[in-house]
């Protein structure tokens, strides 16, 4: 039985780490290169796997490659893949991720026939979230993000739905109707000042029924409804902050499972997050918590 049941999407990172970005006609040589599994999603799934949380991981694949190497990641991690719609005619999602400074861009070149969602409510398999504690929604369409989180709510589970930039831009309209059944609401700083900007406050949220709208603001720390959190002091450099969001919200959950009270949950998000900022990728950092984690326990 998985405690953890994850909603998202698989992908293909390719990591470009760069000293400056090159100049308008300018040839640049990359010297640091890096294809790794990813996708949002999948990113929490594989971190709380690697941390010891029995998860599934809900979603599309593709039939090519990259689909094969996102899919061996997460089972290698742990994470139950077995309720992954797999269609054999789309593709991966590829992302080029330009990391210049520890500060990164990411380019999502929009193909035909890609793998990027459940589609349709019927492709959801209800019966795992029944057996669940968590529920977590990361990129998934609005209106199979809607019917998971009516669904998980109406049998009583903690549902985790994190808003990523696309998704904050097509407005509070078109988000209200899972935000309704949220319980924890999770958002980076740029899709908070994406919706604020458009009129939404943290009342309107809260009023909705959401208990905690946490924003994540990298080095300025975690905003917890109106309370800020500073991070705690932390000794990795800081050379790639791909997948901290995904790693942030894996620390959470894995401590809210614990029964930890929301600040700790958080404080752990955040040195999770830290960790994963000292590598390229999303997962790496991952590895090495776990890793320092072992050699201190033994």
């Amino acid at each position: 039985m998985a405690e953890v049941i994850v909603f998202g999407s698989l992908a293909i990172d390719h990591i470009f780490i760069l000293d400056e970005l090159p100049e308008w006609d300018e040839v640049k040589i990359v010297k640091q290169y890096y294809i790794e599994a990813g996708g949002s999603a999948a990113n929490v799934a594989y971190a709380l796997a690697r941390l010891g949380v029995k998860v599934s991981f809900m979603g599309k694949a593709g039939g090519d490659k990259w689909a094969t190497r996102c899919l061996e990641s997460l089972r290698n991690a742990g994470v139950d893949v077995s309720r992954v719609v797999v269609d054999e005619r789309l593709g991966t999602v590829e992302a080029y991720v330009l990391v210049v400074n520890g500060r990164k861009m990411i380019l999502l070149p929009f193909v035909d026939k890609l793998a990027l969602s459940l589609k349709s409510p019927s492709e959801v398999d209800y019966s795992v979230v029944d057996k669940s504690r968590i529920v977590y929604i990361g990129e998934v369409f609005v209106e199979v993000a809607e019917s998971i989180a009516r669904y998980s709510k109406s049998r009583g589970k903690c549902v985790v739905y994190r808003i990523i930039t696309p998704y904050a831009r097509l407005g509070i309209e078109k988000l209200r109707k899972i935000l309704q059944y949220i319980d924890i609401l999770l958002l980076n700083s740029r899709s908070w000042k994406i919706l604020n900007t458009s009129g939404v406050t943290l009342d309107d949220l809260l009023g909705m029924g959401i208990e905690y709208v946490i924003v994540t603001r990298g080095k300025m720390g975690v905003k917890i409804n109106d309370k800020l959190l500073n991070p705690p002091p932390f000794k990795e450099k800081i050379l790639d902050t791909t997948g901290c969001g995904d790693a942030f919200a894996a620390g959470l959950i894995k401590k809210l499972l614990e029964g930890k009270e929301m600040e700790k949950a958080v404080y752990f998000g955040m040195l999770l997050a830290s960790y994963v900022a000292s590598e390229p990728g999303a997962r790496r950092g991952i590895d090495k918590f776990v890793k320092c984690a072992l050699n201190r326990i033994s």
